[in-house]
């Protein structure tokens, strides 16, 4: 599909610079959509930057990677890896993890976010960023059992950090069953698979957590929810521009 297709030639001023945020389960195609919406606002003259933050960054999960490697746990990712080897192991393991992961996330935020978008004038496009990273952390208290209240400090330097850029969310969906379609035309099932588990129990904690976290913070009139289940990618990435532009 050529990403020239439906797009739009208006210029557009630098000054609507800002973060543009793309949530949604995996395989609903927020890699996708980010690129296309970055060719189209470059082609509209705009300093674009790419990236994208996620729960375990940097020292996290070297750490992680590191302990799993050592107990010779089998698994696509660190945390899930331990958690069914043995629960206790990273309960025990969990403190020191998570002030590795909010530093290491603290390091990529000010390099890949704060950086391009207030220093370099760049609007950054950022697939899942902090809204998804804060509600990744309390699944995971979750899943282990872990009081949310040990959670608190971590949670609360997420959320100063949330709020210090200006962000438009975009919120993708799609029907679980085309999620499933997807994993398995890009070869990722058996990966991907895990988010299947308690009738999608992740997915769902995730939409409810994040629309709920977003107005506790004030940010709900910052949102748009997209589903990409039959629309056209340029059609998603010309909404998205619309909104950019009407939300100035």
């Amino acid at each position: 599909m050529s990403l020239k297709n439906g797009e739009d030639q208006r210029p557009c001023s630098q000054k609507e610079t800002k973060v543009v945020v793309l949530v949604g389960p995996v395989g609903v195609g927020k890699t996708t959509i980010r690129r296309c919406l970055a060719f189209n606002l470059k082609k509209r003259g705009v300093r674009v930057s790419e990236s994208y933050i996620r729960l375990n960054h940097l020292f996290a999960h070297l750490f992680l990677s590191a302990v799993t490697k050592v107990l010779h746990c089998k698994g696509y990712e660190p945390i899930s890896a331990l958690g069914g080897y043995n629960p206790r192991i990273f309960i025990r393991l969990f403190p020191l993890w998570k002030s590795l992961m909010v530093f290491s996330l603290v390091i990529k935020y000010l390099a890949r976010i704060y950086f391009p978008c207030k220093v370099l004038k760049k609007t950054t496009i950022v697939e899942d960023y902090l809204p998804v990273t804060l509600c990744d952390l309390m699944w995971v208290a979750r899943w282990f059992s872990i009081p949310l209240k040990s959670l608190s400090k971590e949670l609360s330097i997420l959320i100063r950090l949330l709020v210090k850029l200006p962000m438009r969310v975009v919120c993708l969906e799609a029907s679980y069953e085309n999620l499933i379609k997807r994993w398995l035309i890009r070869g990722s099932l058996e990966r991907d698979k895990v988010y299947i588990n308690g009738r999608f129990a992740y997915i769902r904690f995730h939409r409810m957590c994040a629309i709920t976290l977003l107005k506790l913070i004030n940010l709900d009139n910052d949102i748009i929810v997209l589903n990409t289940d039959n629309t056209n990618i340029n059609e998603l990435v010309k909404q998205i521009l619309n909104d950019l532009i009407v939300g100035q």
